[in-house]
Parts: C-alpha cells; structure tokens; sequence
C-alpha cells in the first residue's frame, strides 16, 4: 500500500552524488555496476565452460599467464592479483596443475614457496584462447578511446579501494 507521506531518502549526501538534490543517478549507477559484474561474470563462466574449466580455474590460468614472467609467479602473488586468499589459489593451482595446464616448481629465491607457470598443454591451449579473447574484448570496449580507457581503469581501481575499505571497516564494526 502506497503511503502518500513517505519521502523516499537518498542513500548518499555528498553532493558530488546528487543530481538536483536526487540520488536517482547514483542508485542507476549501482545497478548498472550490478548488471555489468553479472555480464562479466555470466561472460567469464561461458568462456571457462568451453575450455572445461571453471571461472575460478580460468581467472588463474589467466593470472599465470600474465604473471609468469620468465620465472612463474608465486601462489601468493597470484592470489594478491586475482583478489582471493591464498589457500583458494593454491587450490585451483592445484586442480590445473592436475589437469596438466600448470607447471610447479620450487622458487629458488624462497624456498618456502612454489612457482607456477603455464605448461606446454596450457601455453597452447592460452595461444588458441587469445583471438578468441581479442574479438570479444575488443568488441565489448570498442567504444572507448585510450583516454576513456585510462580514465576507466583509474576510476574502477579508486571505486574499488573505495569500496574494498568500507568493507574492511563495516566488517570490523560488524555492521554487515
């Protein structure tokens, strides 16, 4: 039932997010960011289906791939890029190297800790995924010039800061 005395309030009062006193822009925003991460994600999950893999596979036979430099990349600095705790990219380290599409080996500047890099089986199977990976990208952000693309990614690591603080800081107030 509709109450003719409620006034919606806004869910923000810096006035760098009110347009007009309203928050309209900034909720269309959250949702638009919301249906993106599902497009990512929905994205992610087919690419990942058609290689046998699961998302998280995927994200860290990526993260490999571009971390691996001549050396490999150790699980935690893997982990630190993909944004997930250590044990979880141990795990899916784990679960493609069983596949045959990692290699391990021990890092000779900390013996504590384990490379991973692409193996022969993974490099070729990366090398056929790359013009796959090419179309779609270049598609999916073929509106956006060198500056947007800047500007976007400066945007989306301070938005994530942002956000990755407040969570932090909600977590110990035990607010969420």
């Amino acid at each position: 039932m509709s109450d003719p005395q409620f006034t919606r309030p806004n869910t923000v009062s810096r006035p760098e997010l009110l347009q007009d006193g309203s928050d309209y822009q900034f909720r269309q925003m959250i949702y638009d960011m919301d249906h993106l991460a599902h497009l990512i994600q929905d994205t992610r999950r087919n690419i990942s289906q058609t290689l046998d893999l699961s998302p998280p596979e995927f994200n860290a036979l990526m993260g490999v791939a571009l971390l691996q430099g001549d050396l490999g990349v150790t699980v935690g600095d893997l982990a630190k890029h993909l944004r997930v705790a250590g044990p979880f990219a141990t795990q899916q380290a784990n679960l493609l190297s069983k596949r045959g599409l990692l290699v391990k080996k021990p890092n000779p500047a900390d013996k504590r800790s384990t490379l991973l890099a692409l193996s022969d089986e993974g490099r070729a199977l990366f090398q056929e995924l790359a013009p796959r990976l090419q179309r779609l990208n270049d598609r999916i952000f073929a509106s956006l010039s060198r500056e947007d693309f800047v500007f976007f990614c400066d945007l989306l690591q301070r938005v994530t800061a942002g956000w990755t603080q407040t969570n932090l800081i909600m977590e110990a107030e035990e607010l969420i």
